[in-house]
């Protein structure tokens, strides 16, 4: 059984796309849906795909995370 995680945005569907470099939105500009991979290969690794499923956005939740720019804290 999979399971789906989801994170809260202010975008809907009425609201304006945000942009498609956005690494948590698919190539519709939508927020994209994260799920967990339940496959023996990748168990319990993280997946985003297209929440509406309009494109065949899909990329690992893990390499979108490595390749984020660092935060400086003052």
């Amino acid at each position: 059984m999979a399971s789906s995680y989801s994170f809260s945005s202010s975008l809907n569907r009425s609201s304006k796309k945000s942009t498609v470099n956005d690494p948590k939105t698919c190539d519709c500009g939508f927020p994209a849906r994260i799920l967990t991979s339940t496959t023996p290969k990748n168990p319990m690794r993280h997946f985003m795909v297209c929440n509406e499923g309009k494109c065949k956005y899909w990329k690992w939740l893990d390499v979108e995370l490595v390749q984020m720019p660092l935060m400086e804290v003052v």
